[in-house]
């Protein structure tokens, strides 16, 4: 059953009153759940960005009755974050963006955690992939 039009309206006016009790806080996120989905992604070009920007994309918005699209904008790019785009998760739950710590990858697991020996042994220290001995390669 969709709830009434008065029903989200009420909803969204208890969220508000809850984002303004923490507004004293240094991050606050709001996360409200709509029962209508969203329309469907909106082409968005992205401009060149300037140096140390990055881009948020845009997202439909939940606006009293009806969704409307926000525009994309470029952020100040913030050492070691990046940026997670305002989202609608299952349950067409909206979650606001915000920075989250960068994830370093190492670039050699990828799941195997054998990967990382072979490349060890693979600089001098007598690992020859297969095959290769064959070819005078190793």
């Amino acid at each position: 059953m969709k709830p009434s039009v008065r029903t989200v309206q009420k909803t969204i006016a208890a969220a508000m009153l809850m984002l303004g009790a923490v507004a004293g806080q240094a991050q606050a996120q709001v996360n409200i759940n709509i029962d209508i989905a969203p329309p469907g992604p909106r082409y968005e070009a992205v401009p060149v960005l300037r140096p140390g920007y990055v881009w948020a994309p845009g997202y439909w918005a939940w606006q009293g009755s009806r969704y409307s699209w926000v525009n994309g904008h470029q952020l100040q790019q913030r050492d070691g974050q990046r940026w997670v785009p305002d989202h609608y998760e299952p349950g067409n739950r909206y979650r606001a963006g915000y920075w989250e710590p960068e994830r370093r990858h190492e670039g050699k697991r990828h799941g195997n955690r054998d990967h990382d020996r072979h490349e060890d042994r693979d600089e001098g220290r007598g690992f020859c992939p297969p095959g290769q001995a064959k070819k005078g390669n190793c």
